[in-house]
């Protein structure tokens, strides 16, 4: 009787999932778009990840990067300072045109000095795929300053493996121990889904998907975890800034986006990151969100609205003019 009890509620769960809840998911929904991309380019998805720059080691988009030139009467008189810009679909400037993203516009700001500005943001990162695109990338451009800038959101996204549509690495802890898990293949994934909606399996599926980043769903609950990640990620900008004799910025952009544990997930980010500010003189920590919150009043701008995730041509513009104050005390002066 009880075994006939759990099968009968599983099969309603599985149904429940067949018909409804797993189409509207979001890995579901992100396979098949991408599935659909593949497609109408003719390859297959493993062929596609590849064509869109995936690795192991990021995810997605390692060879992003816009670079803006300085003024080549500028370059003549003094040396180049090199700013590297590194961070999310904020820094990559998305939802804005051309030209308008805060880092377009401190290019326009510095034009008539002898700065050089490097954006290697891409969409979707978190603070764990930043650091990996610092020590993968950061060298090859030789930078004299590197600015890691997130939003709170960014700091529950290394704790998932899959995100917009392929799979993502992920730290994992084992006591006080640290292991990478590289990013699976997209194909992977895509042939476990349908095989379990083929088989009645689907709740399997997206059982063992929460559970496997339990972390990321509900973040409050895993603050152990968090304080890990971000003592890991401050000793490693530390541990780069020296060895490459390189300032590292860290900033945290304005946002208002609310999620789960935001307040603890966030304090405990902040509590390392300004630990490792005073420890080093390598790295230092900005939090651009009143300077915003006063640039936005001043502007007759809704802040809450404006950052609520992807900010406008407003919230841009904020943003440039906080962070140029902020960076005048760390930019070398050998420009």
């Amino acid at each position: 009787m009880v075994l006939f009890t759990l099968l009968f509620l599983y099969a309603g769960i599985e149904l429940v999932f067949q018909i409804s809840l797993s189409a509207k998911t979001g890995i579901v929904n992100e396979l098949f778009e991408f599935k659909k991309k593949a497609d109408q380019n003719h390859m297959s998805i493993e062929a596609y990840a590849f064509n869109m720059a995936y690795s192991p080691y990021l995810g997605w988009g390692q060879f992003e990067k816009k670079i803006y030139e300085v003024n080549a009467k500028t370059s003549k008189t003094s040396k180049t300072t090199t700013i590297l810009f590194i961070g999310d679909s904020v820094t990559a400037a998305h939802g804005v045109e051309i030209g308008e993203g805060y880092v377009d516009l401190l290019h326009q700001q510095y034009k008539n000095r002898n700065i050089r500005l490097i954006n290697l943001a891409v969409r979707g990162y978190g603070v764990d795929q930043m650091l990996m695109k610092l020590e993968f990338e950061a060298r090859k451009y030789n930078p004299d300053l590197i600015i890691l800038a997130f939003i709170p959101h960014d700091l529950i996204r290394p704790a998932n493996d899959f995100l917009y549509g392929l799979p993502k690495p992920k730290y994992e802890f084992d006591a006080n121990n640290i292991h990478l898990k590289l990013a699976g293949h997209i194909d992977s994934t895509f042939n476990r889904y349908m095989f379990a909606r083929e088989h009645y399996q689907l709740t399997f599926f997206h059982l063992s998907r929460y559970l496997e980043n339990r972390q990321y769903y509900v973040p409050g609950f895993f603050n152990k975890y968090y304080d890990q990640l971000y003592t890991y990620l401050s000793n490693q900008l530390k541990r780069y800034a020296s060895s490459n004799k390189t300032p590292i910025v860290i900033v945290r952009l304005p946002n208002t986006f609310q999620f789960r544990g935001l307040s603890d997930i966030l304090s405990l980010a902040e509590r390392r990151f300004k630990e490792v500010d005073v420890a080093s003189k390598d790295v230092s920590y900005i939090d651009l969100d009143l300077c915003a919150k006063e640039r936005s009043q001043s502007r007759n701008v809704n802040f809450n609205h404006e950052f609520e995730f992807h900010p406008g041509k407003q919230g841009h513009a904020v943003i440039a003019e906080c962070l140029a104050e902020s960076l005048k005390a760390v930019i070398p002066k050998n420009e």
